[in-house]
């Protein structure tokens, strides 16, 4: 369940999304400077625990690849988080985030639910751990097709909950 109010848990995305998220994905409708309010942090304590990645902190957040370098990879840019949250919606991405799968035919060895054919691959597997599609029989463009509707665990990550 996601709880806006627990500080540490915004935290640890923070410094998970600055320094992971943004190897491939701008956050360009935030600046450094907006989060330490949120965040619960002075812009000390914010500059000393999760930091700008060398940017100024009054800077947008832009990704650390080139898009030329990100298309050779997974043959497009990857999308601003900022539009894909305004597009879309936070739950969305949140949803979308949590519903990959196993999926051995694709290149990253993964699908997602929210997304078919997704080219990115699966960043939380490690935290979240595996997870197996819920399939069904369903249209796709028109064609019958097994359709991923849900995922269930497959194995157990370094997030869950009782896990050391």
């Amino acid at each position: 369940k996601i709880n806006l109010h627990d500080k540490a848990a915004l935290q640890n995305g923070a410094l998970y999304a600055l320094h992971m998220c943004t190897a491939c994905h701008g956050i360009q409708g935030a600046r450094y400077s907006e989060l330490p309010p949120v965040l619960g942090l002075s812009k000390s304590q914010f500059l000393k625990y999760i930091g700008t990645d060398g940017r100024r902190y009054h800077d947008t957040i832009t990704t650390n690849m080139s898009p030329e370098l990100m298309t050779k990879f997974v043959s497009m840019p990857p999308p601003d988080l900022t539009d894909i949250a305004l597009r879309r919606s936070p739950a969305w991405l949140y949803t979308y985030l949590t519903s990959f799968y196993v999926d051995p035919a694709r290149p990253a060895g993964v699908n997602n639910v929210a997304f078919y054919n997704v080219a990115m691959p699966d960043v939380f597997a490690g935290m979240q751990g595996l997870q197996k599609p819920v399939m069904v029989e369903g249209l796709r463009f028109g064609s019958p097709a097994r359709i991923a509707v849900g995922v269930l665990p497959l194995t157990q990550g370094t997030m869950v909950e009782g896990a050391v």
